[in-house]
């Protein structure tokens, strides 16, 4: 349901009202990243997939749904790498924008930091173990 009503209203040339984008994190971040990304949408889904690799290192978690975050005593989230690599392959082709290119630049430092956070998180698990 939430997909029917967000392509109507991305055909209608109108943009998601904010209960309609909350819902939608919860239920699904990653397809709601890959409409705004198939509609063209690049800042919106480069804004959405910080945001939430930010809420998976615990800032703001409960806009997404996550029950944890990246720790080495919890469950591990889920990150839709596929949907991040196709984002970045289209912003990489319009760096020559400017706003797109800020927001590649921000996407890129968020990715940096979720992965030295994995690491370290993985270093800690085996420190457990």
């Amino acid at each position: 349901l939430h997909r029917v009503v967000t392509t109507r209203l991305f055909t209608l040339g109108a943009d998601l009202p904010p209960w309609l984008v909350a819902g939608y994190k919860k239920k699904d971040a990653a397809e709601l990243i890959r409409l705004y990304h198939s509609q063209g949408k690049l800042e919106a889904a480069s804004e959405l997939a910080i945001e939430y690799l930010e809420a998976v290192m615990g800032k703001g978690g409960e806009y997404f749904g996550l029950e944890s975050s990246l720790m080495a005593n919890q469950r591990p989230a889920w990150v839709p790498w596929t949907v991040l690599d196709r984002l970045f392959l289209e912003l990489a082709d319009n760096v020559a924008i400017p706003a797109l290119s800020t927001a590649m630049k921000r996407l890129e430092k968020t990715v940096d930091k979720y992965l030295n956070t994995v690491e370290r998180v993985s270093r800690d698990m085996v420190a457990r173990a």
